[in-house]
């Protein structure tokens, strides 16, 4: 089992909750109503993923200036107003509609809402993910009460990661890496796509993770046959395959990982592209530092893929990560983001790029590698320390 590193929660939630209240002074808040998992992980440090779909609309949490929060919750059934063990901050819970809260009781879970913004004098509420019509219903109640969206505000606030949260995440990179190398170094050929991510998986949950956030696979030997998650397929010798795995350690903290290996010896072309595509990588990984911008991290990687005369990344070639798997900056083309956001020290990253080659006959053959890594002073500082090898 792996030793997961000792951290004061309670200080890192203290720590987090006051840059929170900094973006409330800012914007002169006196309350939070949050919604999304990774908000109320921010600002209360209370897990709300239950399920896929619960991280959104299960739990909703109100949280005050000074962090006292109350908590509307699918899982129980009267108030309570007592502490949440061990997160003594949420002094009170309020029953919500059960498994099914916003989008499919708005009008009870509006009245919920309007009582408890009324409870504690309400007058301007950040809001992050509420629905369309709850908002309204909201501002019909009460339309004293101001409602001022601040997603984009609270992912900022976190942007740059205290040292305990760099901890966290380097231990989930530790984590995913054992991940990736079993669920690799276990491939025999005839298995399945499912059987690859199911030793990721078994890895995953022998070391206690909170979630498995993604296990994409795609094993491909002609593009029709490609998908972006497992289907059953059987892998067999010279078939190429990649694994983009991600899973959410201790403390609600991500990481995200991938890596392409070949059943067999690889075609000298696959294989040719394949050294491209880390050369590519690794170009962007010394480009990057302090002050580069997204679009210019996205444009010198997809640059390197066209100087080896392979595609560019037809996507971002990278992203923030933390408490949400994909978060402040984009790495991505400048024309398609409202900001394009600059490396700051203290970030934590992940280089994700891809390309495919073309074989004779027409075969095309997908390829992508990624690494997560902290931004320094002097640039990047790799989270994903263990190695896999490119054949397995």
């Amino acid at each position: 089992m792996y030793r997961w590193p000792d951290v004061d929660a309670a200080a890192l939630r203290a720590a987090r909750m006051e840059r929170v209240a900094e973006q409330m002074r800012e914007q002169q808040l006196d309350h939070l109503l949050l919604s999304s998992f990774d908000t109320i992980r921010q600002a209360t440090d209370f897990r709300a993923t239950l399920t896929y779909d619960s991280n959104y609309d299960y739990y909703a949490a109100l949280v005050a200036l000074d962090g006292e929060a109350t908590l509307l919750a699918c899982d129980v059934g009267e108030v309570l107003n007592e502490p949440v063990h061990g997160l003594p901050w949420i002094t009170r819970r309020v029953p919500a509609p059960s498994w099914q809260s916003f989008w499919a009781h708005p009008a009870t879970y509006t009245g919920l809402l309007v009582r408890e913004l009324q409870r504690v004098g309400a007058r301007r509420v950040g809001i992050d993910t509420l629905p369309f019509d709850v908002v309204e219903l909201i501002r019909r109640e009460l339309p004293q009460v101001e409602l001022v969206p601040v997603l984009r505000e609270l992912l900022r606030a976190r942007r740059i990661k205290l040292p305990d949260e760099v901890r966290l995440l380097e231990a989930t990179c530790d984590v995913l890496s054992l991940c990736a190398s079993n669920a690799l170094a276990g491939f025999v050929e005839g298995m399945t796509d499912h059987d690859v991510v199911t030793l990721a998986d078994a890895t995953a949950h022998s070391h206690m993770v909170e979630w498995i956030s993604h296990s994409v696979i795609v094993a491909q030997a002609t593009p029709r046959r490609a998908a972006w998650l497992p289907t059953g397929r059987r892998i067999w010798g010279g078939d190429t395959f990649f694994v983009d795995y991600g899973v959410i350690g201790r403390g609600g903290y991500t990481a995200d990982f991938c890596r392409t290996a070949f059943a067999g010896e690889p075609s000298p072309q696959v294989a040719k592209a394949h050294r491209a595509l880390l050369d590519a990588k690794a170009t962007g990984e010394a480009f990057a530092r302090p002050g580069v911008t997204g679009s210019q991290l996205a444009a010198t990687i997809n640059d390197a893929l066209r100087g080896h005369g392979l595609p560019p990344t037809s996507y971002a070639v990278g992203h923030g990560i933390g408490l949400r798997m994909v978060e402040i900056p984009s790495l991505y083309r400048a024309e398609l983001m409202d900001h394009d956001d600059v490396l700051e020290e203290g970030m934590c990253i992940c280089i994700e790029p891809s390309t495919a080659v073309e074989l004779p006959g027409g075969e095309v053959v997908g390829l992508k590698e990624e690494d997560q890594y902290m931004v320094t002073a002097s640039g990047l500082r790799k989270l994903t320390r263990t190695a896999v090898a490119a054949t397995a």
